[in-house]
């Protein structure tokens, strides 16, 4: 039981990387962006309440940040005291895909305090290769370049799916987002759009529902004293908003057997400000 619990709590981190800093300080990196979208989640695993997940996007015409922030609780959080932040930065190129330059993450453990992902995503040539930053506190041998070449960071993934319904990328031919979190190589690939209503909170809402494949490529065995996601291909299914904002509404994956599920709660603002609990 102890071992599923510390799966989920890091599937709440795997999965809502695919979804608060103060809003001027994040608007100041973006000049010309309207002001970003703050959302507040709760993750539930099985059920049951499982974490709290804090995301904002900040995009302009040429760049982007992400920025994520989670704590889990009940039983998650008093077995494995799981709290992380993560930081995506990059570039919004000519064609659309967000381009990743930076990404970094802190995250505790009840007996893992203090740890850092650090990415620097480095042009070569045509190319951009992820290398590890200056903080980056992992103890698994950083994957072969070419495994390596033209990926992006689970938050950085997040904007790409945004953009790939906002300009009919998605539903159009089967697209695939290469992503590296840091420890863990994996595609993401599409495999159905549509459009529906679902009962998200007490609202029935139109969403576009983006049915996905998690597919493992390298990064999953090997122990670093954390728990492993299991390295089979499972399904991600995601609900957008379909108003033209395309935002993140709910996210639903298996987990150590068990149905693991992040659903928008609220909306944050300047006037409602939502409570980051693991500040």
């Amino acid at each position: 039981m102890r071992l599923r619990l510390i799966a989920a709590a890091g599937g709440i981190a795997f999965l809502a990387g695919l979804f608060a800093a103060p809003l001027a300080a994040l608007s100041a990196t973006l000049p010309g962006a309207p002001e970003p979208q703050t959302l507040r989640y709760v993750a539930t695993w099985a059920g049951l309440p499982a974490g709290d997940v804090h995301l904002q996007l900040a995009e302009a015409a040429s760049a982007f940040r992400a920025q994520i922030d989670i704590a889990t609780v009940g039983l998650p959080r008093w077995l494995t005291r799981f709290r992380a932040r993560g930081i995506s930065e990059g570039a919004v190129p000519a064609d659309g895909l967000a381009a990743p330059m930076r990404y970094d993450a802190a995250y505790d453990l009840r007996s893992r305090k203090g740890k850092r992902i650090s990415m620097r995503f480095v042009g070569s040539g045509g190319d951009s290769v992820a290398e590890r930053g200056p903080e980056d506190s992992s103890e698994k041998y950083l994957l072969p370049p070419a495994l390596l070449t033209d990926v992006v960071d689970p938050l950085a993934a997040l904007t790409r799916m945004r953009e790939a319904l906002r300009t009919g990328l998605a539903g159009h031919g089967h697209f695939v987002i290469p992503v590296f979190d840091g420890k863990r190589r994996f595609d993401v690939e599409e495999r159905a759009v549509s459009r529906e209503t679902r009962q998200i909170g007490e609202r029935a809402l139109p969403v576009l529902h983006l049915a996905l494949l998690l597919h493992p490529i390298a990064g999953f065995k090997g122990d670093d004293g954390e728990a492993n996601p299991d390295p089979r291909p499972r399904e991600l299914d995601l609900l957008f908003s379909d108003d033209g904002s395309f935002t993140p509404l709910r996210m639903e994956v298996t987990v150590a057997w068990l149905t693991m599920v992040v659903e928008l709660a609220e909306r944050c603002g300047t006037a409602a400000p939502c409570k980051v609990i693991f500040e």
